[in-house]
């Protein structure tokens, strides 16, 4: 089966633990005893956990600083006239 190592390692805590040899069985054991609970239990099961990505002072601080450096160092990017706030700009002149 590919999958990650961790996801293995869970797999197969839980074919111990139901007893069972095969990952086919074990998968489709999963599915339909997923299914018999219904739509909610399915969606709470098959919900990816969602991270939170927190941003410190200290960081927040150096991207500023960058994108300020960033915006000196270009010549046609006025400051405070980022056209790419979600990511790196960079012109061609600069790769030269």
């Amino acid at each position: 089966m590919k999958a990650r190592a961790g996801t293995r390692q869970a797999l197969g805590e839980i074919m111990q633990w139901a007893e069972v040899e095969e990952n086919g069985e074990a998968m489709t054991l999963l599915i339909h005893r997923i299914h018999e609970l219904g739509p909610e239990a399915a969606r709470h099961f098959l919900s990816a956990p969602r991270h939170e990505i927190k941003i410190s002072k200290i960081v927040e601080r150096r991207l500023d600083q960058f994108r300020i450096g960033r915006e000196l160092r270009v010549h046609d990017l006025l400051l405070g006239d980022d056209p790419d706030d979600s990511g790196l700009l960079i012109p061609c002149s600069a790769l030269l």
